[in-house]
């Protein structure tokens, strides 16, 4: 539908035919840019809040990991700190018992545990390191270890359960 307006031309008699739509083209075709800078604008903020989401999936992905990882570890320390009381009295048989039997479980024992991270720390004769050994005698002036009291253990390269130690 188209609206006309009548106006008057000085030069001629006729009454000239002009349209409101062509006035209302010529205003829609000065607002094109600016809304073309609208839409840019707010296509920027869309993608520039997905990338941000994007991120902070990763990022809790990776937080998430590391907390599954440090659980594990926690889990494993406890365990296997529960589990050297137990090993350290079979020691004790296996040092009393003529059965080759016991020393041979005891050491598959062992090894199993080895795979599982358990490393036992050698200081034997060893200068004495406060990290890994706790002194329980000294005999002599000396720093260096000369008799290991009870062994200590490592897992995931840190100590569980330091060595106790006789220096001298």
């Amino acid at each position: 539908m188209s609206k006309k307006i009548i106006s008057q031309n000085n030069s001629q008699s006729k009454p000239k035919a002009v349209s409101l739509d062509a006035q209302t083209k010529v205003s829609q075709s000065d607002q094109l840019p600016a809304q073309i800078l609208d839409l840019q604008s707010e296509l920027a903020e869309a993608q520039a809040k997905a990338i941000r989401a994007v991120a902070d999936y990763q990022n809790l992905l990776r937080r998430t990991q590391e907390e599954r990882s440090k659980l594990v570890k926690l889990v494993a320390i406890e365990v296997m700190e529960s589990l050297l009381l137990p090993i350290e009295h079979l020691n004790l048989v296996a040092q009393q018992s003529p059965d080759p039997g016991v020393k041979m479980a005891i050491d598959e024992l062992k090894q199993a545990l080895q795979k599982q991270g358990l490393e036992e720390i050698q200081v034997m004769g060893k200068e004495f390191d406060v990290e890994q050994m706790e002194v329980v005698e000294r005999s002599g002036e000396g720093n260096q270890v000369t008799q290991v009291v009870k062994p200590g253990y490592t897992l995931f390269g840190q100590v569980i359960q330091h060595a106790k130690v006789i220096v001298g």
